[in-house]
Order: C-alpha cells, then structure tokens, then sequence
C-alpha cells in the first residue's frame, strides 16, 4: 500500500495508458486483417451502381482502402512512439520524447477517425437503399465515433499535462538545504526573529 500511495497518480495514470495503448496496438496490428479489411471493401462496395456513380464508385473504394492502409501504418508509428515515451514516463526526464506520441496519436486517433466519418458518410449517402436507414446507420455511426474521438482527446490531454508538469523546473525544498535558497539571508533572519 506504501508502494501506491509514493507514485505520483498522474505518473500512474499515464504509464496504465501508455501501457494499454501498446498492448491494444500490439494485438491489433495484424496485416491478415488489414488484407481482410480490404477484401472487405472491395465485396461490400463491388455491387452494380449506375454508370453516372461508377467514378464516385471506383474513387469511395481507393479512398476507403487508403484509409484502412494509412490506420495500418499509423497504428505501427503509434506503437514505436509509445515505446519510446516509456522512457520519459519512468524517469521523468527528456520530455520532448513525449512529443512523438502526442503527435502519432493525434493523427491515428483523431484525424483518421475524422477522414474515417467523412468516408462513412459518402458510403451511407451512395449506398443505403432507403432515407432512413440512412439516417439511423448514421446516427450510430456518429455517436460511436464521437466516443472514440472524445476519448482519444482526453487521453492527449493527460499526455500533454505530463509533458507539460516534465518541461517546469522541479524544485523539492524538502531536499535542498536552506543556504541553496534564492534570497536565503532573508529567510535566516526571519526565522530567527520567530
């Protein structure tokens, strides 16, 4: 219990995230699943459209199989980039190496997550048969990726936190003696007037 209550919680908080983040990231970088993501998207959208949708057609399948390869190779700099932030996490030096994880996940879980909205929304608005399963697919599709979106923003929010608590200047007064003190002369005679 001693143990728990000397880390520091926000110290704890970050080296759990950053620990989940390589194990999730570890397990689901698999390049059979990405070949099976985009099997995927040929299957689903290699339905016949209508020779004035055959361009958008041909362009949603590029766009989408782009995203799936970018959220790939994303995924693998998020990996390397949490790995490297465990050296900063632990020792609570070099902090601009928590720069890299910042920017990876900004990228791999926002940005993508965003573009991955937009493509969701050109495949429901040329591919849904009818207006309201367009409207309901939407619907969760919105609120399941503004979860995933809120949640990647509050995990950089803890990054950038850490990063910023690891750039001030610590000063422990309990471990330096009072003559290090800037303006020492002055505390010497107050306390002893006291």
């Amino acid at each position: 219990m001693s143990l728990i209550s000397d880390v520091d919680f926000g110290k704890l908080q970050i080296l759990s995230l950053n620990v989940f983040i390589i194990l999730f990231k570890a397990t689901s970088l698999n390049p059979y699943r990405l070949q099976r993501n985009l099997e995927e998207v040929e299957f689903y959208l290699s339905k016949p459209c209508d020779s004035s949708f055959l361009l958008c057609h041909h362009v949603l399948v590029w766009l989408i199989s782009l995203l799936h390869i970018s959220k790939f190779v994303a995924g693998h700099v998020t990996l390397a980039a949490n790995i490297i932030a465990m050296f900063p996490i632990l020792t609570e030096a070099l902090p601009h190496l928590l720069i890299p994880p910042l920017l990876a996940q900004a990228i791999d879980h926002i940005l993508l997550n965003a573009v991955e909205v937009l493509l969701g929304y050109l495949t429901l608005y040329y591919y849904a048969p009818t207006v309201n399963s367009k409207v309901s697919i939407l619907v969760i599709f919105l609120t399941a990726m503004t979860i995933k979106i809120v949640i990647a923003i509050c995990i950089l929010n803890i990054y950038s936190d850490f990063y910023q608590h690891l750039k001030k200047p610590s000063v422990r007064y309990e471990h330096e003696s009072l003559e290090s003190l800037p303006g020492h002369e002055c505390l010497i005679k107050s306390t002893k007037l006291n």
